[in-house]
């Protein structure tokens, strides 16, 4: 049927274009509001994206600030009880920062690997649970040797031996705070390390012990700790040498020197019994680095003895065989 009066064609203006569409002039009417209205969002849109944003600022600065503080704050209370009120923020928002983020790492590390353990650990046919509890144990002792104790250890040490350097008098102490100097300096230390005992820079025996114990367990952390020969070996080649360490140079020289000024140096013989006490460890440490060179000395000498001779030996030898004769007789 032809159109009426009261509907409108609509032709489009090139000729390639499809038929006309024909619609009512009430129902045009009716969509020009709708395409205005979806082009032009409502307020109410706009503002829960403004609000949504907000609230993403706040909770990336609660997390990264707020809560941070607050696990220091608590930390530094806790330690130093007599001192929080006179410190500042710095202090309890680094030590927070790095709890927290060695927690959310943590968390997010057990996490990818506990689905995987859940199957390891059903595929066990005897001693399950007894098994798993010594892998716990083991990993979780490696854990804080590894986290706590060595870098304490390296720090303490590492203090005791520049500090006293720097004093101007044996009576003048450095005073240091294990968690903040101590562990934090042996931490980044024990880091050092450890990157450069991974490229084979120093220590290329532990790099080889560790390459070993990577290989046994087939690139897998799963395997490592479910593991016990290789929990074994890491505590008696890795883990165990270096706590040894630590305990010959800071824990024997203080245990030695302390000893020693309660039981034998008078009291009368102050500058000794102080200067005893401060350089404890260098003494150690000296006796140990002189131990340690003598055999690599001895070594490179009767090496370059032996070089000597062998050179004497082949040029008494040439001397030997030389005959005027033949050698005029050539010329």
């Amino acid at each position: 049927p032809e159109p009426g009066l009261g509907d409108i064609v609509v032709v489009s203006d090139t000729m390639m274009s499809p038929p006309a569409v024909r619609l009512p002039v009430a129902a045009a009417s009716a969509a020009r509001p709708q395409e205005a209205r979806w082009l032009r969002p409502p307020c109410w849109r706009l503002a829960l994206v403004v609000v949504l944003l907000i609230l993403i600022v706040w909770g990336i600065m609660f997390l990264v600030l707020a809560l941070p503080l607050a696990v220091g704050r608590t930390l530094v209370n806790y330690i130093w009880a007599t001192q929080a009120k006179r410190l500042s923020d710095f202090l309890p928002l680094s030590l927070g920062v790095v709890v927290f983020s060695a927690s959310i790492l943590a968390t997010v590390k057990i996490s990818e690997a506990l689905p995987a353990l859940i199957l390891h650990a059903s595929s066990l046919q005897q001693n399950r649970f007894a098994h798993m509890m010594a892998c716990t144990a083991s990993a979780a002792l490696a854990a804080v040797s590894s986290f706590v104790l060595i870098p304490l250890g390296l720090g303490t040490l590492l203090l005791n031996l520049v500090l006293p350097l720097k004093a101007s008098s044996v009576f003048q102490v450095p005073i240091v705070f294990p968690v903040t100097d101590c562990w934090s300096l042996g931490l980044v230390l024990t880091k050092v390390i450890w990157r450069l005992v991974q490229t084979d820079i120093v220590l290329h025996n532990l790099h080889v012990e560790f390459i070993s114990i990577w290989t046994q367990v087939n690139g897998s952390a799963t395997n490592l700790f479910l593991d016990l020969r290789a929990h074994a070996r890491i505590w008696r080649r890795l883990l165990l040498p270096a706590m040894s360490g630590i305990v010959l140079h800071l824990v024997f020289p203080q245990v030695l020197a302390r000893t020693l000024v309660l039981y034998c140096i008078p009291e009368e013989m102050i500058l000794s019994r102080a200067t005893l006490l401060m350089y404890c460890c260098h003494v150690v440490l000296g006796i140990r680095l002189w131990l340690a060179a003598v055999p690599v000395v001895d070594a490179r000498l009767r090496e370059m003895r032996q070089r000597i001779f062998d050179d004497k030996y082949l040029v008494s030898t040439e001397l030997q065989n030389y005959h005027p004769l033949e050698a005029s007789a050539d010329s």
